[in-house]
């Protein structure tokens, strides 16, 4: 280990602290170091995937819940269609290549999604789309989310409202 890098399993910010410090200087990096430090980023690059597959599959559930049961509708699932539609355009604006890579799996993400739903409505399987009704392009699209959600938000609230 070079000198002044502290081990990643002994505290993992002071580690990429010392190695960034390292790095600007051009102070010299061991190997095992340098292997560490690529894992790491490795390791981090997964878990931004990661965000946003769970990120997708809790907005995939939450506009089912809207469309299949609108009557229990409640303002939780509307704060948590913005919310995440907010989240996964941070995501994807601070890492571009996360949509492409991601973008073939949309069918496993929507059956996270639809596994959510199906938990939370306890509706019968065959009432829910065997594959996802969204495009991935939609998902991410932060007006087109929002205004899928304010379309139901108005059946919701409005009581005159024909259904």
């Amino acid at each position: 280990m070079s000198d002044n890098i502290v081990s990643r399993d002994e505290d993992e910010v002071s580690f990429l602290e010392s190695m960034a410090n390292h790095l600007q200087n051009n102070y010299d990096v061991d190997d095992d170091d340098r292997l560490d430090l690529a894992d790491y980023l490795f390791e981090m690059s997964n878990s931004n995937s990661r965000e946003l597959r769970s990120r997708l599959a809790q907005l995939i559930c939450h506009m089912l819940k809207l469309q299949y049961q609108p009557q229990r509708a409640t303002s939780s699932w509307l704060k948590s269609i913005t919310n995440q539609t907010i989240e996964i355009s941070h995501l994807v604006e601070d890492s571009p290549s996360l949509k492409p890579r991601l973008c073939d799996t949309l069918p496993d993400i929507y059956k996270d999604g639809l596994a959510l739903a199906k938990t939370e409505t306890r509706l019968d399987d065959s009432i829910f789309p065997k594959d996802c009704p969204w495009t991935f392009d939609q998902l991410l699209n932060k007006n087109y989310v929002l205004s899928y959600m304010k379309e139901y938000e108005q059946k919701i609230t409005n009581p005159y409202y024909n259904k």
